[in-house]
């Protein structure tokens, strides 16, 4: 199955955060595993990392907010 890309507002959406909070906890969460990739100028992220990411979240109670 093909890797799924997801918009920084998808991704917001699946965190139910706003899109300026991923722009801000980006880094962090690229520290714990998100895989993030530019198609063409704007970044989009691979979408099992950000369920890996989540998962270990949800494991530790964490907020992404």
């Amino acid at each position: 199955m093909p890797e799924q890309y997801l918009t920084l507002n998808q991704v917001a959406d699946r965190l139910q955060v706003s899109k300026r909070t991923v722009e801000r906890r980006l880094p962090d969460m690229k520290a714990k595993g998100l895989k993030v990739v530019k198609l063409g100028h704007f970044p989009r992220v691979i979408e099992s990392t950000l369920d890996k990411v989540m998962m270990k979240a949800a494991a530790r109670e964490e907020s992404f907010a």
